[in-house]
């Protein structure tokens, strides 16, 4: 590690302790407390192990990686006996489950946890994808049984359909070309049925309706992605295609549809 980005740490560090010594002040023995300090402790965890692949772990690294998780994972546990309605340790606890290598069985126990908590916690479901991606402790059929639950739940207020979504585009990085698995004839049809299905309920969801428009463009929908360029105009949600690309999009939906 560069002594610079250790130094950054180390300040880090410092202000971590000085807020933990302020909010033990005013909230002694308070779930907030213990909420922070899991949080902490999982963030410096992957600060010791960093985000490169196994092998590129130093020994020291794994050594500091495993003592604060196992931090994090008794702040985040006594929390939840503490609120097990509150949503946050179960959901910072799927985080835990997947750097500590945890059983599927446990991970699992948690994320129920997480939307038994609030059953439209969209994080939970992102850190349950993620610790059942293939790199990490799954594999695609484990994460298509997932989102065929939770799209079973037919809970479009919570999202957790789209949850359809968040699974294509991820096995689509596993692939050789990342547009052409999105068009498949096995795939496109339910990244569409999800997008529409919601979009019915909430027309006016700008967010939802900008991220169909370019996964649309990246299957090569055009007719499909020329609909929603119409209904956003100018206003697409910030954020989701680069800067300039969404006005080039429109251009292209509209020259393949010979407009």
């Amino acid at each position: 590690m560069q002594i610079v980005e250790q130094q950054q740490l180390d300040k880090r560090f410092a202000i971590y302790e000085r807020l933990h010594a302020a909010m033990e002040k005013s909230l002694p023995g308070g779930v907030e407390l213990l909420i922070f300090e899991g949080e902490f402790y999982t963030r410096y965890a992957w600060d010791a192990r960093g985000s490169g692949f196994a092998d590129t772990v130093t020994p020291q690294g794994w050594k500091l990686f495993q003592e604060r998780l196992v931090i994090a994972r008794k702040a985040l546990e006594k929390a939840y006996e503490m609120q097990p309605d509150n949503p946050l340790p179960a959901t910072d606890m799927i985080s835990i489950c997947m750097g500590m290598g945890d059983e599927p069985a446990e991970t699992q126990r948690w994320f129920d946890r997480a939307l038994a908590a609030d059953p439209d916690n969209e994080q939970a479901v992102v850190r349950m994808l993620m610790y059942l991606e293939p790199k990490w402790h799954g594999s695609p059929a484990a994460m298509a049984a997932l989102v065929e639950r939770l799209a079973a739940t037919h809970n479009y207020r919570g999202k957790m359909p789209l949850a359809m979504v968040k699974f294509h585009r991820t096995i689509a990085t596993y692939q050789p070309s990342h547009d052409a698995y999105l068009a498949r004839p096995e795939v496109w049809p339910q990244m569409q049925s999800v997008f529409e299905s919601y979009l019915v309920l909430f027309p006016f969801d700008r967010s939802e309706r900008t991220a169909y428009a370019i996964n649309c463009v990246q299957a090569s929908k055009w007719d499909l992605a020329n609909t929603q360029f119409q209904i956003l105009g100018d206003q697409p949600w910030p954020g989701i295609f680069r800067e300039g690309d969404y006005n080039y999009s429109r251009k292209m939906a509209r020259e393949h549809l010979g407009q």
